[in-house]
């Protein structure tokens, strides 16, 4: 082989070589993203409050680590909105159907979550990091 094929061979062997390390065992890890950014990751319901007569059943609090996705059902007999202070999370509910509130625990300490025009806590909130 000449100098000039050698040359282009090294080359070709270095540019494959960069490729390769480029592309290979970093490329197949899935991309670490958050569940409020994921489409399918479908976070676990972990709490259900129930309002009838402005009587509320369901958990006293609710506590998540920072960076996790908080979900909770909320059905009432009135419409109503359910709203997560200092979030500003806000679902309507209408009687006898079950809203689904979602949100990414992302501001840490404790906050009350309340049907707004009742002024009916349902629970609060605490975010640890």
């Amino acid at each position: 082989m000449t100098q000039p094929s050698i040359l282009r061979l090294v080359t070709v062997l270095v540019a494959t070589m960069t490729l390769t390390a480029c592309g290979g065992a970093e490329s197949a890890k899935p991309e670490a993203t958050s569940p409020s950014a994921s489409p399918s990751a479908a976070p676990a319901e972990i709490a259900a409050f129930s309002v009838t007569r402005g009587k509320v059943t369901g958990p006293d609090r609710l506590e998540s680590r920072l960076g996790e996705q908080v979900v909770f059902t909320v059905t009432s007999d009135v419409a109503d909105e359910v709203h997560v202070h200092t979030y500003d999370v806000t679902l309507d509910v209408k009687p006898g159907r079950a809203a689904t509130v979602q949100v990414s625990a992302d501001i840490p300490g404790t906050f009350e979550v309340e049907l707004e025009t009742s002024k009916i806590v349902l629970t609060r909130l605490r975010v640890v990091p």
